[in-house]
């Protein structure tokens, strides 16, 4: 029951720090680069998941050992490139180029994106009894945006939602192969390992990307309200996130953890406000 509790409770700060963020990274995207935007928050939360993975696992240092038991770096590779680089690009891309509330909505679908990416990948079926709780997960998210006074979903897009579809696709599959690469390893220690080939991809892809100048350069002068913005992000939404998430798809499974995305919006809607 308390492994229940704590997962419960972790996907709640999940949601708390994966929603704030969303009107911040609106406002940060109309000066900051996507692409860079994403390097720099994996840049930023690499050291700070490492510091915490050696201190609470100093046994690492000993076996010099960074990978998990039965887990090989091209695992790790894939799962970092599909599942975090992917997820990563094409959400910002997607936010970039949709409407921030419309894209938040887009999360109603995740659990049930979820289902087919389990069902597909591994053959996983959902919970008996889960199908119900699907439907009314969706309705309860695609409401949020009828408008009742003109008699429809009040959608607008813009052309960044295909993306975000992928992004969620990307993300759906990263957790669930998480748990199969790496069974019995912490939580902070995937995300860790996860972490570190993105990192490095990112980077090398920006830098090739402002060679080529298919990308922006950053801010000459970024201000440090935007500097502290982006940290924050980084750490809160990776850091504490990405392994609170991991936690609750362990105990709960990936389908129930993604209903907990439909309050997504909510959260960004209060912070937007």
């Amino acid at each position: 029951m308390n492994g229940l509790l704590g997962a419960n409770l972790g996907l709640c700060a999940t949601i708390l720090v994966w929603g704030t963020p969303i009107p911040f990274l609106d406002d940060l995207l109309d000066r900051w680069d996507p692409i860079g935007m994403a390097m720099l928050r994996y840049l930023i939360a690499l050291p700070v998941l490492a510091v915490l993975l050696l201190a609470t696992q100093p046994q690492l240092l000993r076996t010099r050992r960074i990978l998990p038991e039965t887990t090989t770096w091209p695992q790790i590779w894939a799962l970092s490139v599909i599942g975090v680089v992917g997820f990563a690009v094409f959400f910002l891309l997607g936010l970039a180029h949709s409407d921030p509330v419309t894209i938040a909505i887009m999360a109603a679908m995740s659990p049930v994106i979820a289902a087919v990416i389990g069902w597909l990948c591994y053959r996983e079926r959902p919970a008996s009894g889960i199908g119900l709780a699907l439907v009314l997960a969706v309705l309860g998210g695609l409401m949020t945006r009828v408008d009742f006074a003109g008699g429809g979903l009040a959608v607008e897009f813009q052309g960044g939602e295909p993306m975000m579809l992928a992004a969620i696709i990307c993300w759906a599959w990263y957790s669930i192969t998480a748990q199969r690469w790496m069974p019995g390893a912490s939580q902070l220690h995937i995300t860790t390992v996860s972490v570190i080939p993105a990192a490095l991809v990112l980077a090398a892809g920006y830098w090739a990307l402002r060679r080529l100048d298919w990308v922006e350069r950053f801010p000459v002068d970024p201000t440090t309200q935007d500097m502290a913005l982006i940290a924050w992000i980084a750490v809160s939404s990776i850091v504490i996130g990405v392994v609170a998430w991991n936690y609750g798809v362990k105990r709960l499974g990936v389908v129930v953890a993604s209903m907990y995305l439909n309050f997504i919006p909510v959260v960004a809607v209060i912070t937007a406000a």
